[in-house]
């Protein structure tokens, strides 16, 4: 060997990393770990940096030995320069931040709890809910108000009579007399009550109240049930209201006595006499 290349390895040898060149005289100017060559002072650079002094990360995308290996992260995720492992935004996951918060979870890390009621869901990174129909408020903890339904409670409930429509379906419940999708129609004759399921119990051909039951009686019949046939003597119509106009003194009335009617018998009063048969 000549006595230069003897002075090389000699300086090579005997520099340590933060020197370089003839007697090691010349301090390094490397940065972030980087090793500076012993002979030129050329900076090597550390995975992750660059520049002549490699002061720099890497531009954003690339990553690793010389800034030479792109990133492989989704929704706009960037890689940490040195190791390129994705650095998830807030609302996604997985190892290349490909997926959304799994539900029930939002934000960063998707570490945070979605306060959702009633089936609601939350946004993947502000945990705003969106509430399923029926339902509104900031977590969907409120029924659509009465009158509502649907998505955003946005649809009128198209029940009649005073029916109440489901706040989810718009389906209409309805009162007491009254049936048909819309609440739109009475009970049909002989029945009342809710869903018309009731049986009306009037005689005599007493109508009932399709809400109620109470019986309308027919003239000349009374009673809860119009099951009383008879006015009173001297009266006549609607609920014996009216009186007769006949000449009392020459009026016949038959008269239906309970006792008789046990016995069998009836009793014909003519004016001034009577006659009674068994």
């Amino acid at each position: 060997m000549d006595s230069f290349h003897d002075f090389d390895q000699l300086t090579l040898v005997s520099c340590d990393s933060d020197h370089w060149g003839p007697h090691c005289s010349n301090r390094c100017q490397c940065q972030n770990g980087a090793l500076c060559n012993p002979i030129t002072g050329a900076c090597v650079c550390a995975a992750g940096f660059r520049g002549w002094r490699c002061e720099e990360l890497c531009a954003p995308g690339t990553h690793g030995k010389g800034c030479q290996l792109p990133c492989q992260c989704h929704h706009g995720t960037s890689c940490d320069p040195r190791t390129g492992e994705c650095l998830c935004l807030p609302g996604y996951t997985g190892v290349y931040c490909e997926e959304l918060c799994p539900p029930g979870s939002h934000g960063a890390h998707c570490e945070l709890r979605c306060p959702c009621q009633n089936g609601g869901t939350c946004h993947h990174i502000t945990g705003e809910c969106a509430c399923p129909p029926g339902w509104m408020g900031a977590v969907c903890a409120q029924p659509c108000p009465p009158g509502t339904f649907g998505q955003n409670c946005s649809q009128d409930c198209p029940c009649h009579h005073g029916g109440q429509c489901d706040h989810v379906t718009g389906q209409c419940h309805c009162t007491a007399g009254y049936m048909g999708d819309r609440c739109q129609e009475e009970c049909p004759f002989g029945t009342f009550g809710f869903q018309c399921s009731l049986r009306c119990d009037c005689h005599n051909g007493g109508q009932c109240s399709p809400t109620t039951g109470a019986c309308k009686c027919e003239p000349g019949y009374k009673g809860p049930r119009c099951q009383e046939r008879l006015c009173p003597e001297g009266l006549h119509g609607p609920g014996c209201s009216l009186p007769c106009p006949c000449d009392a003194g020459n009026t016949i009335s038959q008269i239906i006595q309970a006792g008789s009617e046990r016995a069998g018998t009836s009793a014909i009063t003519f004016t001034g006499q009577s006659d009674e048969k068994k």
